[in-house]
């Protein structure tokens, strides 16, 4: 789709040697064009054909087009010949097809890799159009700067969520929440606790009451015997609900409540540090990511964007200019214009 090099087996000086050239120089002017003259008409002009194929295949390049102006029959027999077509058949680098005008065919239309109704169609086969190119260039980066943009604005809002959280932005809030719980649950322990305490005295004066006022005596008359062992015992498991930690010192229970919140309130704190300890990293990683995806970012760092002055083309190789040529060498403050003065292939 991109070739490097293209060779042209055809007559040199010819019309169709002169549209190749044009067309191929339109389109894309990146791809070499190596030109291999052959007799594309007369009696020799078939083994003239087969040696200049031979020596498009040795030529280093990724595609050969084979191709002459429109003539008679008799003028593009050469292209019919068996040993030409077998050549184009055996070629190992691709072959296209370029033999007269749209309503000619010829044996090799049948067993190169592909047919171009004319020299001018070969061309337009061979190379595409550096314009569509750097259209579809300027889409893709318009798509992919929308995109970390997008990503930007998602993260940003995620952060600023995150960091809107209550407990992160005033984590007392949570410990005075829990606080405020303990004191009332110490309340109503409190209460409660004095309300049982109360009640159990009223059942312990209302039982003595009814203790004093037995008559003994009365009691005997009426066959029974007082067991005071029995009244006793009463009396001592009496003493010992008084004497329950709950009824004696509620406070108690209030204290381990709040040793609790006590550490409730640690581990909220512990949490929340480490909560925003990790969003903190994610976010510089995440930063760290973006900064290397910026073009600008990789201008900061010493690098350069290298363009063509008269189509505007990324140059990245020392194959995209020549002696003479103008440059544009945008750097992180500005453009610098140059002039290629040499070209030098690296190893």
């Amino acid at each position: 789709r991109f070739p490097k090099a293209i060779a042209l087996v055809t007559s040199s000086g010819s019309a169709a040697a002169r549209d190749l050239m044009l067309i191929l120089g339109q389109r894309y002017r990146l791809a070499e064009i190596k030109l291999i003259p052959t007799v594309v008409q007369g009696d020799t002009a078939a083994g003239s054909i087969v040696n200049s194929l031979r020596a498009a295949n040795s030529a280093d390049v990724d595609l050969i087009i084979l191709g002459r102006g429109g003539g008679s029959l008799e003028d593009l027999w050469c292209f019919n010949e068996e040993a030409v077509a077998r050549e184009v058949f055996a070629s190992r680098v691709p072959v296209i097809s370029a033999v007269g005008h749209e309503t000619d065919c010829v044996l090799t239309d049948f067993v190169a890799d592909a047919r171009a109704a004319t020299p001018s169609h070969a061309a337009e086969l061979a190379v595409p159009d550096s314009e569509e190119l750097t259209g579809q260039i300027e889409t893709l980066r318009h798509r992919v700067l929308g995109g970390l943009r997008a990503a930007m604005q998602g993260l940003e809002l995620a952060l600023q969520q995150a960091m809107s959280y209550p407990a992160l932005q005033r984590p007392e809030l949570l410990v005075d929440t829990k606080l405020q719980q303990l004191d009332d649950a110490q309340r109503t322990v409190a209460v409660r606790a004095a309300e049982a305490g109360k009640m159990r005295r009223g059942r312990l004066e209302a039982a003595t009451t009814r203790l004093a006022g037995i008559d003994r005596r009365a009691v005997l008359r009426r066959g029974y015997a007082i067991r005071s062992e029995y009244v006793a015992g009463l009396r001592e498991r009496l003493e010992d609900v008084m004497s329950h930690p709950l009824l004696q010192r509620p406070q108690l229970v209030a204290g381990a409540r709040r040793g609790r919140l006590d550490h409730v309130r640690q581990m909220v704190g512990l949490h929340g540090r480490q909560f925003g300890k990790g969003e903190r990293v994610r976010l510089e990683r995440i930063n760290a990511r973006l900064e290397g995806l910026d073009p600008e970012a990789a201008l900061r760092r010493g690098y350069s964007i290298v363009r063509r002055v008269d189509d505007g083309s990324l140059v990245t190789s020392v194959g995209s200019v020549a002696r003479g040529d103008g440059l544009a060498i945008a750097v992180t403050d500005g453009e610098i214009s140059a002039d290629v003065s040499d070209v030098e292939a690296g190893g």
